[in-house]
């Protein structure tokens, strides 16, 4: 074979091996990507599984410890409210002359025996389970309403289907949380309050003419200074394969919102 003929193949055998090189190059590459896309993918799903285990614990011991607190105020603290409104008629009977004031002092008892009885029923997962969302905050606007300090508007849209994975309850304990925070903060007048149910989705709306306040600085807290509050809202509606979101200026109140498909 003449040298230029041996040249040549030299170079066809050198192209070939180095277009297989660089195959083989390509797929390894190729290959590491997958299994590191595969290993970070379990990984991400390793991390939500267990915070979706942490958050449902924490849910549940949550959950008991209201349970306990609903039956404490139902069964003792309402006992002794009645056993001290009874106490009061008795001596509405004997001390005719205080009979006026012995009564607003028995009407007093019999508002506060109401409102810690309408605490427990919202304390009380099992109340919740039974009467459904759209019930429960109801009881919650009208127990709010009582209070005196805010006005309260309540109105449900749609046909009210209960959720699965306990979706009711943590609906209702975030929007009981809102509402918590609205009452402690908002220094306003009136609470709207919105559910909206539709056969693909559910929404659920909050608005107070409050102060308002400045989120980004809010969510922007350290942990050890409350700023994981609105974080927590958010993984909550996660679980549920929905989102929540909030709008608040300083000085207009503040707008949440919670959407959860419906399967």
């Amino acid at each position: 074979m003449s040298t230029s003929g041996t040249l040549i193949l030299t170079v066809v055998v050198a192209t070939v091996l180095l277009a297989l090189l660089a195959g083989f190059i390509i797929f390894m590459t190729f290959l590491y990507k997958q299994r590191h896309d595969k290993f970070q993918a379990e990984k991400k799903s390793l991390l939500e599984a267990f915070e979706k285990e942490l958050i449902q614990a924490r849910f549940e011991m949550q959950n008991e410890t209201l349970k306990k607190v609903a039956e404490e105020l139902h069964d003792h603290i309402g006992q002794l409210l009645t056993v001290a409104k009874l106490e009061v008629g008795v001596l509405e009977l004997k001390h005719p002359a205080a009979a006026d004031g012995l009564a607003r002092v028995g009407d007093l008892l019999g508002t506060t025996l109401k409102a810690a009885r309408d605490l427990s029923k919202t304390l009380d997962e099992d109340t919740i389970g039974s009467f459904g969302l759209a019930e429960s905050l109801r009881l919650e606007a009208e127990r709010i309403q009582a209070i005196g300090t805010y006005e309260v508007a309540y109105s449900c849209e749609g046909n009210p289907v209960h959720l699965p994975r306990n979706g009711d309850i943590v609906l209702f304990r975030m929007m009981q949380e809102l509402l918590a925070n609205t009452l402690k903060h908002a220094e306003g007048t009136r609470i709207d309050l919105r559910v909206c149910y539709s056969p693909s989705r559910l929404e659920m709306h909050l608005v107070d003419n409050g102060r308002g306040f400045d989120i980004s600085a809010t969510e922007n807290r350290p942990a050890d200074a409350a700023g994981s509050g609105l974080r927590n809202l958010k993984r909550r509606a996660g679980l549920l394969g929905g989102n929540f979101s909030l709008n608040s200026t300083q000085g207009t109140g503040t707008q949440a919102k919670i959407i959860i498909p419906i399967a």
